[in-house]
């Protein structure tokens, strides 16, 4: 019998069926359990034939021919993101490398590089009860922000600043990153309320990694804060134009730079400045 993994991802409804249970299980690592209150205007389906090899088809049309289970996520993962990604930019949506918290009643963006320890951060942020959209992956239309619902990617080590998690990550799917495994955490698997809103933000971070060291935070004028934004930017084909707008919108009243030592240290600097 068939295995079918369905799911919402803002507009996009996500159907996917398999013949074998270790494809649904590796598929699991996909969906989420975020509220997204936005009308469904697309919809995906996919079917994952066989039992090893696999064909994979997207609405009926063959996609690819793969041998293992961690190999349909990996092309379908993919796939489904680059859709739902290309559908927003063409609607002049700017795709941005960040995340999205709320401390206080302050609506922040957290942007900088990968590795720079957002994901972390928001995994801290989340524990010590704040509420986070997002940790990876925001869009940015006319001065509005939302972020693209997607399960943190949990790096191995989390269990030194989310000690919540000891025990716990092996109840959690599982993919592999080269030579990492990543874990995805959905926070409505651990009670959080999770949400995706569609609104401006009161604030904009620009986290700079300074791990093992000291945490600050310091202001950024406009014109740092801008080339920030632009620097942030994931290349989805957005016109020059369109970023450029963008980032002058939110960059226009400065920021802060975060200097992340510790992410429990960045926490109660973010609370501090939260609470004015």
């Amino acid at each position: 019998m068939g295995k079918h993994v369905s799911f919402r991802l803002l507009t996009s409804e996500v159907d996917i069926h398999c013949d074998d249970p270790r494809v649904a299980e590796a598929l699991n690592y996909i969906p989420v359990k975020a509220t997204q209150n936005f009308p469904v205007t697309n919809r995906m389906n996919y079917s994952v034939a066989g039992e090893g090899p696999y064909r994979i088809a997207e609405n009926d049309d063959f996609l690819d021919s793969v041998e293992t289970a961690d190999d349909v996520l990996f092309i379908v993962y993919g796939r489904i993101h680059r859709r739902i990604l290309e559908r927003l930019v063409h609607s002049r949506w700017v795709v941005l490398h960040g995340g999205l918290a709320t401390l206080n009643g302050c609506r922040m963006l957290l942007l900088g590089h990968k590795g720079s320890g957002k994901t972390t951060l928001s995994t801290r942020l989340l524990f010590s009860g704040h509420q986070v959209e997002g940790d990876e992956m925001v869009l940015v239309r006319n001065g509005q922000v939302l972020a693209l619902p997607r399960a943190f990617h949990l790096k191995p080590g989390i269990e030194r600043h989310a000690p919540e998690l000891a025990g716990r990550l092996d109840e959690l799917p599982k993919k592999k990153m080269g030579a990492v495994d990543l874990t995805a955490f959905d926070p409505t698997r651990f009670g959080f309320e999770w949400a995706i809103h569609k609104a401006p933000v009161d604030l904009v971070i620009w986290v700079s990694p300074n791990h093992g060291g000291a945490t600050s935070l310091t202001e950024l004028k406009p014109f740092q804060l801008i080339q920030r934004i632009l620097e942030s930017s994931l290349g989805w084909g957005e016109q020059r134009n369109i970023l450029v707008a963008e980032a002058a919108r939110l960059g226009s009243g400065g920021g802060k730079e975060l200097t992340l030592g510790d992410p429990e240290s960045a926490v109660r600097a973010l609370e501090k400045l939260s609470a004015g």
